[in-house]
């Protein structure tokens, strides 16, 4: 988690009072500790991003006659968004001892997914519907050769490695 501590923040302690969560912890069957924050009055208050997330059916439909396809799942991609500093104070949460708040994007923001299917699909536009489908954070691989299928890969994760 790529947290902060917030009292380098200039934000006054009434503003902490009135947004500053709870954050709460359980167990997982795995013995780690699962920490858990509610944003729902957060998400209430931030409009909807309209931008659009591909049909999973379109994409279904793209991978018709490749001969190889490789998936690659991207969910802890969410945790490298970088929140816009003025922002972080937004998602100001408490433990008991201090308050903290997010220097990247929770992955419970309402615009979360949108905010980075916009990222990965500006990251891939140049293969999108070529050789690559993206689906938020899942994104698919596909050769119509397979002897091409080597060189996609490797255009994938050239593009990965620059960001």
């Amino acid at each position: 988690m790529n947290l902060t501590n917030s009292s380098r923040l200039t934000s006054s302690e009434a503003l902490f009072t009135q947004t500053a969560r709870q954050s709460s912890s359980s167990e997982e069957k795995n013995e780690k500790l699962r920490f858990c924050i509610d944003f729902t009055n957060l998400n209430k208050i931030n409009a909807k991003d309209s931008f659009l997330v591909a049909s999973i059916d379109e994409m279904v439909d793209a991978i018709a006659g490749h001969e190889l396809l490789s998936f690659m799942d991207a969910y802890l991609g969410y945790n490298q968004i970088k929140m816009h500093s003025p922002d972080e104070d937004m998602t100001a949460f408490t433990t008991g001892r201090a308050i903290y708040c997010y220097k990247v994007m929770p992955f419970d923001l309402k615009n979360a997914g949108a905010t980075f299917q916009r990222m990965v699909n500006q990251v891939f536009k140049e293969l999108i519907r070529n050789t690559i489908e993206v689906y938020v954070d899942d994104m698919l691989i596909k050769s119509l050769d397979r002897s091409d299928h080597v060189k996609n890969l490797g255009e994938a994760f050239a593009l990965l490695r620059k960001i």
